[in-house]
């Protein structure tokens, strides 16, 4: 029995941090999608391209893994929440 809430611990550790790497996520790409905007040399707006791709990224594997381990219907509640 304890190893069984040992378990369900450790499941419930796990999806908080991937909803919390999500989050974090969003926040990269809301920053970096600032940056852009406030950015006029070439070299920079490749860099900011560049960061957005990688975060685009980040977020689609963080989504994914949520969505493997079940974490996908409560990723939808933040997510709106944050759309209102």
């Amino acid at each position: 029995m304890a190893n069984l809430n040992i378990l369900k611990n450790y499941k419930n550790n796990t999806n908080n941090k991937i909803i919390e790497e999500i989050k974090s996520a969003i926040n990269e790409l809301e920053n970096i999608r600032q940056y852009f905007d406030s950015v006029n040399e070439p070299e920079l707006i490749d860099y900011a391209i560049y960061r957005e791709k990688a975060a685009i990224t980040r977020l689609s594997y963080l989504l994914r893994v949520a969505k493997e381990s079940r974490e996908f219907e409560r990723i939808n509640e933040i997510k709106n929440k944050n759309m209102s």
